[in-house]
């Protein structure tokens, strides 16, 4: 089976496996126009169409109403799916009836060898994808204030993270730029804890799965989509709260934060990255049959379903 790599054309290949962000796959950039970008995604689905691919789409989280403008663009790709996989069980997509769930995998085959670092006492580390609320810069940064002794390390994979180098002292460190794997996980495994204040993407998801993947308890904010993951793994693991993240949150996670006790491996061994492989591989061959075969089942049968 073959999968759309960044030269392979629709032509060669049996299914596309698209991110959240399309855009790229169409080469859509900043000044494309509405128009142009309908024009876009009607050629892709008619390739699809033509060479009988099928789009496969992750979704994680709350379902999302784009710009008004992309409407039709929207409805066209949403329609032209042939299989949404739902990361986690609270996600919504637009097509219940195509949608397979499979949960997120742990890391630890991915990463065996990585090297890491020795868990230091009181260390905080604060991850952002993107722009990190302001609101949030204040409670961490605040933290070793109120909780002397503690060290603070920021770190955000975009240029526009909001992390000021004036923010940086004895006791608080930025790191802003994209990390690679070794680099993130010396950052994980040096804290006492990790906190994350949005968790919205599976860009997001991915970054969490990896802290708990190397036993590090994390605070996270108390959406749906995260709170049966929290459940799952255990509130010493996974400490969340409602409204905005304080210092005070924060100080309140790190007295009564996991101290290396092992409830959630239990949790993660039935999210192996094997397993989870497997869940996709039988997704990816069903939605193969579907889109050569032309045809569209009402009810999507049990590939890739939870054991």
């Amino acid at each position: 089976m073959n999968f759309l790599g960044s030269t392979a054309s629709l032509a060669d290949v049996d299914v596309v496996f698209a991110s959240e962000n399309l855009s790229r796959l169409l080469r859509i950039k900043r000044d494309t126009t509405p128009a142009e970008r309908l024009d876009k995604t009607r050629r892709f689905v008619a390739q699809l169409e033509e060479w009988g691919v099928a789009l496969v789409r992750p979704a994680f989280g709350p379902l999302r109403s784009g710009a008004p403008e992309y409407a039709e663009s929207t409805r066209l790709l949403d329609d032209a799916t042939t299989m949404f996989v739902a990361v986690e069980d609270s996600t919504e997509t637009p097509a219940p009836a195509r949608t397979v769930p499979i949960s997120s995998a742990e890391w630890s085959e991915r990463f065996a060898g990585y090297p890491t670092r020795r868990q230091t006492r009181a260390r905080l580390l604060a991850l952002s994808v993107g722009r990190m609320p302001p609101q949030a810069i204040a409670a961490v940064t605040g933290l070793p204030t109120r909780r002397p002794g503690t060290t603070v390390s920021l770190v955000g994979l975009s240029s526009e993270t909001g992390h000021s180098s004036a923010l940086s002292g004895d006791s608080i460190a930025t790191r802003v730029g994209r990390l690679s794997d070794a680099a993130m996980i010396e950052e994980i495994t040096a804290a006492e804890m990790v906190v994350m204040p949005k968790v919205e993407t599976l860009t997001d998801l991915q970054l969490l799965m990896m802290v708990l993947t190397f036993r590090r308890p994390l605070v996270v904010p108390a959406t749906s989509h995260v709170t049966s993951l929290a459940a799952e793994v255990g509130s010493d693991w996974m400490s969340t709260h409602r409204g905005a993240l304080t210092s005070e949150v924060l100080e309140r996670a790190m007295g009564s934060a996991s101290r290396g006790g092992d409830s959630i491996a239990s949790a993660l061994s039935r999210r192996s990255l094997h397993a989870t492989a497997d869940r996709y591989a039988a997704v990816f061959r069903q939605a193969s049959e579907i889109a050569r075969a032309g045809r569209r089942p009402p009810i999507w049968q049990d590939a890739g379903r939870r054991e």
